[in-house]
């Protein structure tokens, strides 16, 4: 008689459930008869995990949503507790989302159970204690950078690298012109992406800037058109009152994320997987990133020059990056219309996405699938 394996999975974001989601799938192609549970969100559930907390709830940003969050954060950590204990799994995941992850990860193995970390926490740019976590209670950790594995062995970490999952995701549907005659874009016209995020609390902070920016934008150069594409767990009726009060037009759109970049001659992006995503599609960006409260310094905790992946990836800034008070409506404009109105700047920055995508893309990497049903044995 077969032994049916069961893992709980643990994803906290939007990003988190597409690459979680990815992976489940992944793994029920080798062996269907893995069970999964555990939190996460849609595309999670599309693939086949019992979910038994909704994450799109829980992403949090900063200290002040943490803070108003940490009733309920403390609540599902505890049902998460109890499914540990009352369903035994034979393999803990934890995705990225590293404050509830790591701590989950304590009490995984408190009960004896074997722990898989996917996506590491960026130790390598803040918060270098929290190495001692993933020393003592991870059994293995999978990374999607290249340069992060020798930066986890040197620190007795057991690490693979799995490649970066968007490397195998990020390609297009339509062609180029296709896409330009779906959406009604003319074959020299300039649209700018807005990328605002996928958190709740990270959109009502940053669209208002972003569409001041876009107005600033079209009053420079009028043909220019905007696109919006919403993230999978965001409902569009969120958008409704940010997009009313907008002064230009702004088409959203809820598919086809990678087709839509294409067309991009620019975008205006929030720090996160979103701008990773933009690199390797090759799209010229500007990356915002702005917490409460204003006057905070980020770089006081930030070990690295750049908080944009693709930048960190180059070791290098590729793409202009704005901080805290920085993000102005008059910054983000500046830099759009410099890319849009200075080929020889554009190319610059395009061919440089270009060495990144192939960064990572390399093919010295370990299977995921194998390296979970090694576990699983």
């Amino acid at each position: 008689m077969k032994v049916f394996k069961k893992i709980l999975i643990i994803a906290g974001e939007a990003s988190g459930d597409l690459h979680a989601a990815k992976l489940v799938q992944d793994v029920h192609k080798a062996d269907p008869s893995v069970h999964f549970f555990g939190m996460g969100g849609k595309k999670m559930q599309e693939a086949g995990v019992d979910i038994l907390v909704n994450s799109d709830d829980m992403a949090v940003i900063g200290l002040i949503d943490v803070i108003f969050k940490l009733p309920k954060i403390f609540l599902v950590m505890q049902k998460l507790r109890r499914a540990l204990i009352s369903d035994k799994p034979d393999l803990v995941i934890l995705v990225d989302y590293p404050g509830f992850n790591l701590r989950f990860a304590k009490m995984a193995k408190n009960v004896g159970c074997k722990v898989l970390y996917y996506i590491a926490p960026k130790l390598w740019a803040s918060r270098p204690k929290r190495i001692q976590a993933l020393r003592k209670y991870v059994d293995k950790l999978a990374v999607i950078f290249p340069f992060e594995v020798e930066y986890f062995r040197q620190r007795g970490v057991h690490t693979e690298f799995v490649g970066n999952p968007l490397s195998d995701v990020t390609h297009t549907t339509l062609s180029l012109a296709e896409v330009r005659l779906e959406f009604g874009a003319q074959l020299n016209e300039c649209i700018v992406g807005l990328f605002p995020g996928s958190r709740k609390a990270e959109i009502a902070r940053m669209l208002p800037v972003i569409l001041e920016a876009a107005t600033k934008i079209k009053e420079a150069e009028p043909n220019v058109k905007f696109i919006l594409p919403v993230a999978p767990s965001l409902e569009l009726e969120f958008l409704q009152p940010f997009l009313a009060k907008a002064k230009v037009p702004v088409k959203v759109v809820q598919s086809r994320i990678y087709d839509l970049m294409q067309i991009c001659t620019a975008a205006i992006a929030v720090s996160g997987t979103i701008t990773l995503q933009l690199a390797l599609m090759q799209v010229p960006m500007i990356i915002i990133y702005k917490i409460f409260p204003e006057w905070f310094n980020f770089k006081w905790v930030v070990k690295v020059p750049d908080i944009g992946l693709c930048n960190i990836v180059a070791c290098k800034r590729v793409v202009k990056e704005l901080w805290q008070r920085e993000v102005t409506a008059e910054n983000i404009s500046t830099e759009i219309l410099k890319i849009m109105e200075n080929s020889v700047y554009h190319d610059k920055i395009q061919n440089d996405l270009q060495k990144i995508a192939g960064e990572l893309s390399v093919n010295n990497r370990q299977d995921l699938t194998a390296i979970i049903s090694k576990m699983l044995a």
